[in-house]
Formats: C-alpha cells, structure tokens, sequence
C-alpha cells in the first residue's frame, strides 16, 4: 500500500514509514520480490541508491483489497441512519487524514519505473564491485 500511494522507496525509508526495523523491511520486500508484486531498482537520482516499487501485478492486489475494504465498509455505513452514516464517513476521513493516508488522486500513476541495469564494464562486461579496502584498480 505505501508503494503504490507513495512511490519508489528506499527500504529504509519504507522501514520508517511502516515502523519497523529495516531488517524486518526487508524480509518483507524479500517476500513480495518472490511474488512479483515489487521489484528493485536502482534510484533515477543516484543510482547507488536502490529502491523498491510496486509492479502492475502489486498494484492490481492492492487495487482489489482497497476495493474490498471500501465495500466492506459501505455496507457497514448502509446499515446506519442517514445521519449517522455522514458522520460516520466524515471521522473515518479525518481519521485517514491523521494517518497519513494519501488520497487516491495523488497516488503515482506509473506503477513502477523500468528496471535499471547495472553499468557494464569494457566490452559489455558487468562491472565486479569495489570493495572496501581493495587495491583492486589501484597502481
């Protein structure tokens, strides 16, 4: 749901917005990585920033749950008085507000950015990493 109301994330960033510990961010986005509802990628603005975004097949779960929910709580406000049912839906609005849910229209239309590859080295070679503490290049 963070995802698709609020873009590309850095797990980090996901971490925070869900509250919980970014190991636990990630074990998350390990899972919904296996089912093809997110992918990685690398950052458009720094591309040694990797993010995770919804693909179409997770904005179609979300889409479905969100329409669920919506229905599951109409047909709750159907069965209050009339009176009660504006007030009702306008405390469930501001509770949304207060939780920070981004309405609908301002969610990012594109679900997710193509991936990115890594840059390839001579000769279409990828590139190994540099790691800390390595020569590796160095004369």
């Amino acid at each position: 749901m963070v995802l698709a109301s609020r873009g590309p994330q850095r797990v980090g960033d996901l971490a925070a917005a869900l509250d919980v510990m970014p190991s636990t961010a990630g074990r998350m986005c390990d899972r919904l990585l296996r089912k093809g509802l997110i992918r990685r990628h690398r950052a458009r603005a720094d591309r040694r920033a990797v993010q995770v975004s919804v693909t179409a097949s997770g904005r179609e779960v979300v889409d479905q749950a969100t329409a669920r929910r919506r229905a599951l709580i109409a047909d709750i406000l159907r069965r209050l008085p009339a009176g009660q049912q504006s007030a009702v839906a306008g405390a469930l609005a501001a509770f949304a507000a207060a939780a920070g849910e981004i309405p609908d229209s301002q969610w990012p239309a594109d679900p997710s950015p193509p991936p990115v590859p890594p840059p390839a080295g001579p000769a279409g070679r990828k590139r190994e990493p540099v790691r800390s503490g390595s020569t590796q290049g160095r004369s």
